[in-house]
């Protein structure tokens, strides 16, 4: 129907054959299951893991067995195309939840992109530089992970390395001292205004005012070591 509705829409307006691909978002056990038909329809699929296993509550083991199945009907359509119409070969994109699940990207990595399955992760822009960041350090942890190992628990461990290296990396980096004598500085205002309201030595100010002012707070900055060696007070 879509594909008729464009077309409608070139013949109206006398456009030349439109460029816009066309997709289908893969939400449900019946979508996998009629998956081949919907693949003759379509330039690629988007998994919705939200929809498709998330809300469904279904365990990570279950989760990964319906995405190797669509990846193994798409792989089987793609091989089955003739080689003048290798760009007719469907993407497979991965949305919600597990496109940012870290378990699940190192899965991915080792059983499909190694084995040359394209797989693209569709994610918030927020999130977006801490992944890509984890990603580039996959390939250094990735032979810790066994073929076709969808153990959660072994996957997670891995990635907990990851992070750690992430984190010791950052630590080093002037962004981060930067960003961390802010947050301390800042604090420390915050503080010597709050002295000052509680000794009357400031008037008219509501501490409610102050904190709108100075938003930094003491909380999570206790165990952070103090940057003194970059700036003196």
């Amino acid at each position: 129907a879509v594909k008729e509705i464009l077309k409608d829409v070139e013949n109206a307006l006398a456009l030349p054959p439109s460029k816009i691909r066309i997709g289908a978002m893969i939400e449900t056990q019946d979508a996998v299951n009629n998956l081949k038909e919907i693949l003759k329809e379509v330039d690629y699929i988007s998994v919705g893991t939200n929809d498709l296993i998330s809300r469904e509550s279904l365990s990570f083991n279950r989760g990964i067995t319906l995405i190797n199945e669509i990846v193994r009907v798409v792989n089987e359509y793609n091989q089955g195309l003739a080689p003048q119409d290798f760009d007719k070969q469907i993407d497979i994109s991965i949305c919600g939840d597990w496109a940012t699940k870290y378990e699940f990207i190192l899965y991915a990595y080792k059983n499909f992109i190694q084995k040359g399955t394209k797989i693209e992760l569709s994610m918030p822009l927020d999130v977006l530089p801490e992944v890509k960041e984890f990603i580039r350090c996959v390939p250094s942890k990735i032979d810790e992970i066994g073929e076709d190992d969808a153990d959660k628990q072994t996957l997670r461990g891995v990635a907990d390395g990851i992070i750690s290296e992430m984190e010791e990396k950052a630590e080093k980096s002037p962004e981060y001292k930067k960003a961390k004598k802010k947050l301390h500085l800042t604090y420390l205002v915050s503080t010597a205004i709050q002295e000052a309201l509680e000794t009357s030595q400031i008037s008219g100010v509501r501490s409610v005012e102050v904190e709108s002012l100075v938003p930094a707070s003491k909380k999570g900055l206790e165990d952070t070591p103090c940057l003194a060696e970059d700036y003196t007070l």
